[in-house]
C-alpha cells in the first residue's frame, strides 16, 4: 500500500507543469557587439520578389505573416492596407477596406491569421473591434475589443488573448484580457496594478505576447520578467531579465527619459528549443541578442550589422526588425527596389 502511495505521488509530481525561472543577463551583454551568423539561428533563406500591380504598390515599412500557404502583408504607411500573395510572391487580392462602414475598419497597423479557419483578423484599435475577413477578402464579422488599445492578439481554438497597450493610463484598466473568439464576450481579465496618478503619463514601451510550444508567453512592459500564461491568465515567471531595472522598483524611472534610455526596452522575442532571440532598444540604438538555452550565454550586435548572411548568395547583411514578421517561425528582411517603382523583395529566414 505504501509503495502504491509513493508511486501515485511520483506520477502526480511528474505531470505537474514546471514553473522554473531562468535568469538572462541582457544588460550585461548589451554593449558587447559580436557578429552573429544567420546560420546560427536559421536553417534556410528564401528570396521572394513581391509582384507589383496597380492595385498593390507597397513601401518597405511592412508587417508580414509568412504562412504555410500564403503571404499576408500589411503596409504600415497606409491606414491599414492588407494584401495576400502566393508563396512565390504573386499578388492574389486585397483584404478589407478602411472606413467607418459596417464591414470596414477605421484604422489598423496590426493583424493576425488563423490558418486552420482561413481567417485574417484585423486589429482595429481605433474602432475597438477585431474585424475578421476570409482569405479572399470577404467580410465575416466584428468582435468587440473591451476597454483596451491593443496591437496584438493570440488566436486559439475557442478563445483569444490580447494585451492592453494603454493599461497604465488608469488603475481601472485591464492589462490582459481573454474573450470568446465567437462573439468577443469576456471570459477573464487581469486588472492593472498601476497607481491612478499614472494615467497622465506616456510610456514608450509595449506589452509582448508570443506563443511557444502551444503556450502563450507575456511580458508586461513595466516588469523585467517573461511569464507563461496557464490556468487561463495566471502568470508563472519563466524568464527573469536583467534590463537595468529591478522588478517592482520605482516605476517612475520608466517614464523618465534620461533613466529610460539606459534601460533595455524589449520590443520582440523569438523562442525555439535551442535559443531565444531578443530585439531591443538601448541608448537610442536597436539590437538583436542571441541567448543559447544550452549554457545561457548571450551575444548581441547592432541590428543593422547583426546577422551575417551565410545562407544565401547575397553578400549583404541580413537586416531585419522583430515587428516585421508576425509569426514566431521566421525572420524577414525587406529589400527595397532600387528603381523605386516596384514592390520590395522579401528574404525569409526560417528559424531552426
Amino acid at each position: 500500500m505504501k509503495q502504491c502511495i509513493l508511486l501515485f505521488t511520483f506520477l502526480c509530481v511528474a505531470i505537474l507543469p514546471s514553473f522554473s525561472q531562468q535568469k538572462i543577463d541582457i544588460l550585461g551583454n548589451a554593449g558587447k557587439e559580436q557578429e552573429i551568423k544567420l546560420s546560427e539561428v536559421a536553417k534556410s533563406v528564401r528570396v521572394i520578389p513581391l509582384e507589383t500591380t496597380e492595385e498593390c504598390l507597397l513601401g518597405t515599412d511592412l508587417k508580414i505573416y509568412y504562412g504555410e500557404e500564403y503571404i499576408f502583408v500589411c503596409d504600415q504607411r497606409q491606414p491599414g492596407a492588407f494584401y495576400r500573395f502566393s508563396k512565390d510572391g504573386k499578388f492574389l487580392n486585397k483584404i478589407g477596406c478602411s472606413g467607418e462602414g459596417p464591414e470596414e475598419y477605421i484604422r489598423s497597423l496590426s493583424f493576425s491569421v488563423d490558418e486552420d479557419k482561413k481567417e485574417l483578423w484585423v486589429v482595429d484599435s481605433r474602432g475597438n473591434n477585431f474585424v475578421i475577413y476570409s482569405y479572399d477578402g470577404k467580410f465575416m464579422r466584428k468582435i468587440p475589443i473591451h476597454n483596451a488599445y491593443t496591437y496584438q492578439v493570440v488566436l486559439r481554438e475557442n478563445d483569444i488573448i490580447y494585451a492592453n497597450n494603454m493599461f497604465y493610463h488608469s488603475s481601472k484598466n485591464y492589462e490582459l484580457l481573454r474573450a470568446s473568439r465567437q462573439d468577443g464576450k469576456l471570459i477573464q481579465r487581469v486588472r492593472s496594478t498601476v497607481p491612478e496618478d499614472y494615467k497622465i503619463r506616456l510610456l514608450l514601451r509595449e506589452p509582448l505576447l508570443y506563443t511557444y510550444q502551444n503556450e502563450v508567453y507575456y511580458k508586461n512592459p513595466l516588469k523585467n520578467v517573461i511569464c507563461v500564461l496557464r490556468d487561463g491568465l495566471k502568470q508563472y515567471r519563466r524568464y527573469e531579465l536583467n534590463i537595468g531595472m529591478v522588478d517592482n522598483e520605482n516605476r517612475d524611472d520608466y517614464f523618465n527619459p534620461k533613466k529610460n534610455r539606459n534601460m533595455i526596452n524589449i520590443a520582440g522575442v523569438y523562442e525555439t528549443e535551442d535559443f531565444l532571440l531578443f530585439f531591443y532598444g538601448y541608448k537610442e540604438k536597436a539590437y538583436w541578442m542571441l541567448c543559447s538555452k544550452q549554457d545561457w550565454m548571450c551575444k548581441a550586435n547592432n541590428y543593422e550589422d547583426c546577422f551575417t548572411d551565410d545562407l544565401s548568395p547575397s553578400e549583404e547583411k541580413f537586416v531585419c526588425r522583430s515587428f516585421t514578421s508576425v509569426t514566431q517561425r521566421h525572420l524577414i528582411s525587406i529589400r527595397e527596389d532600387k528603381e523605386g517603382d516596384a514592390n520590395p523583395t522579401l528574404l525569409v529566414a526560417e528559424l531552426k
